[in-house]
């Protein structure tokens, strides 16, 4: 299974799960990144898994596709 998680970082917000993170601004904006990589992988046929971290470190969404 594929995991993406977002999380926030010392430069910003990351989305991690290919490789190198990407970072963003906002946790709105690193959600959606990392929903449409979500997305576009389970259309590939692969089961993935969605993690979303608040602030503090605390798991606040886990969605699967």
């Amino acid at each position: 299974m594929r995991v993406f998680k977002v999380s926030a970082g010392n430069h910003g917000w990351q989305v991690s799960g290919l490789g190198e993170p990407t970072f963003f601004r906002s946790g709105g904006r690193a959600e959606a990144a990392a929903r449409r990589l979500a997305i576009a992988a389970a259309r590939c046929g692969q089961p993935v898994e969605l993690q979303v971290f608040d602030r503090g470190g605390t798991l606040a969404a886990q969605l699967r596709f």
